[in-house]
């Protein structure tokens, strides 16, 4: 099994860094693909719960969110953003097999929660062109491959200090395996990986040390929450389309909370539209 994951996330790193690097459509044809993966499996969980989440309307908001960072402006991105929740619920309404509370909730819910979070990765990548003062050249390169690395980090340190010295359990009711040293391990190898990354990079390292504990916070959460999802539809993994880690949305799970949260902290930090 750790061969196997080993193996898969080498394989998975080095295509994620080429799609990456080249940036522009190539990152969103590849992340649109993601994301309708990300969903089937999303909906396939709750089938057999009688919970029927609508695969065209959470498609189409992953289609709209993630066209929308590649090619729309930020102002427009971010005013168009607030109204999403309301469509949403007029939407899902009127779709077939959406008419009872459980199965419109978790429309609206997948669609916001994997929709947006595989946006957030465009918009990161097209930081330079929201963000007017950048303190590094590619701001939007330097920007994806420091939530890439951070989760990857993250994921990284927590398996390995949790399997060797994990005592303490972290959420007992959500994932039995995950602990409070595996934790504390992941943040540390985060924090002190992504300052040097940033430091190689020319960015400022004390902006780098607050990014890295945002992601060093963000990415166990998002694991939880898939675990939580997992146990409510009692299911183990979300799919078994990668050999070792399960479904798209196993891969993805830290990300998907990683990538918003540093987009919001990139606002909020460079102070700039």
């Amino acid at each position: 099994m750790l061969r196997a994951r080993i193996i898969t996330g080498l394989i998975g790193a080095a295509i994620a860094v080429g799609v990456v690097w080249l940036g522009g459509w190539w990152l969103t044809a590849t992340v649109i693909l993601l994301a309708l993966m990300a969903m089937g499996e999303y909906r396939q969980l709750l089938f057999h719960l009688q919970i029927h989440a609508s695969f065209i309307v959470m498609a189409a908001v992953a289609l709209l969110l993630i066209c929308g960072a590649q090619i729309g402006k930020s102002t427009l991105y971010l005013a168009v953003f607030p109204a999403l929740l309301p469509v949403l619920f007029g939407v899902s309404l009127f779709v077939k097999r959406t008419n009872d509370f459980l199965s419109l909730f978790f429309t609206i819910g997948g669609a916001l929660y994997i929709g947006v979070g595989f946006a957030s990765l465009v918009l990161l990548r097209r930081a330079d062109m929201w963000v007017w003062h950048t303190p590094v050249t590619d701001l939007g390169l330097f920007m994806v491959f420091f939530a890439l690395i951070g989760t990857w980090l993250s994921d990284i340190g927590a398996f390995f200090v949790g399997r060797r010295f994990g005592k303490h359990p972290l959420a007992p009711t959500i994932s039995p395996n995950k602990t409070w040293e595996g934790f504390w391990g992941g943040a540390a190898l985060t924090v002190a990986g992504l300052v040097i990354y940033a430091y190689a990079y020319g960015f400022p390292a004390g902006s780098a040390a607050v990014l890295g504990m945002l992601v060093a916070l963000s990415a166990p959460a998002g694991d939880l929450f898939e675990s939580m999802l997992k146990r409510f539809a009692k299911e183990k993994d979300s799919g078994t389309i990668l050999p070792g880690h399960g479904g798209i949305l196993d891969r993805f799970d830290s990300l998907l909370f990683v990538a918003p949260v540093m987009v919001s902290a990139v606002l909020l930090l460079l102070e700039r539209l």
